[in-house]
């Protein structure tokens, strides 16, 4: 049984010339969010995966901390 690659390279049909690649560093950003963009999303839906928790505790942390100051403040 022949395995699939887990990921697609894309292969160049010509070899990279001086002026294939980005001039400035605008066409570099944008040439980086065009060939990687499936990597980057990967990274940010990790990163969102692990930062939920931290933004749960905090808020109902906030929240227990408001409860307390405004029970203090009532009596």
């Amino acid at each position: 049984m022949k395995r699939k690659p887990l990921f697609r390279r894309k292969v160049a049909k010509k070899d990279f010339s001086e002026s294939d690649l980005p001039s400035n560093r605008f066409e570099l950003f944008f040439d980086i969010l065009k060939n990687h963009y499936r990597t980057l999303l990967g990274a940010s839906l990790i990163f969102l995966l692990f930062l939920l928790p931290l933004l749960m505790v905090q808020f109902f942390l906030d929240l227990r901390g408001a409860s307390l100051f405004l029970s203090v403040i009532i009596q």
